[in-house]
Parts: structure tokens; sequence; C-alpha cells
């Protein structure tokens, strides 16, 4: 009996530690496409989630997809044994987040600014 006891326990710990961590990666990686300076579009819609290695992905579109489509790889492919990518492949991606290239915009870029935070949004999504 004890040992169903502390299985089911173990059941439920996991699972709310992946709900944590899934709302939390959704949470830094809106975070960081809000951030992202808009022109165009494109750097924006060029956010492109992964496991296991860095995406190499790049598109030409414009249109707000990169928030669905990190939300549905989050909430379909991840899992707690598994390291999280996400990665904007354009060129000018590196200058904007560290040579200042959108001083107005993004003046301490998009993924350092939320980086710092991670703490917060974990106890955040804790709590939700």
């Amino acid at each position: 009996m004890i040992e169903r006891q502390i299985e089911s326990f173990s059941a439920r710990a996991q699972e709310k530690v992946l709900k944590i961590f899934k709302k939390s990666i959704i949470d830094l990686t809106s975070d960081i496409i809000s951030d992202t300076p808009v022109d165009t579009g494109r750097l924006k819609n060029n956010w492109f989630p992964s496991v296991g290695a860095a995406s190499q992905q790049t598109t030409e579109a414009t249109a707000n997809e990169a928030g669905d489509r990190a939300n549905s790889f989050v909430n379909n492919q991840l899992t707690l044994d598994k390291t999280f990518y996400f990665t904007n492949n354009l060129p000018y991606a590196f200058r904007i987040e560290f040579e200042g290239w959108s001083k107005v915009k993004a003046p301490q870029g998009m993924v350092r600014r939320n980086a710092i935070r991670w703490k917060q949004i974990v106890k955040r999504a804790a709590r939700a």
C-alpha cells in the first residue's frame, strides 16, 4: 500500500514539475518574441524551438507565427529529459542582441533581458 502511495505521489509531482516547466518555457519564449524589434516582422517570426540541438531553420514569412509555433512545440514535444533551444538564425539577430543594432527598440537585447528573469518566470509559473 505504501509503495502505491509513493508511486502516486511521485507521478503527481512529476506531472506538476512538467506543467511548471512547460509554462515557464512558454512564458519565456513569449517574452522574447514580444521584445523582438519589428520592422517587417521577419526577425520576430524567425524564432524556432527545438530539443537536442539548436534549430537551423529560417523563414521568409513575416506573419506572427513564432508564438504559436513555440507553444505547439512545447505542449507536444517538450519533456523534462531534453534540452530546449530557442533560436533565431537571421544574421542580424545576433547584432541586435549583442551589438546594439536596435538601441531604441531592444537596447538590452531580446534574450538576455528575459533570461535573467528565469527564476521569476519559474516562480510565477509555480504559483499559477
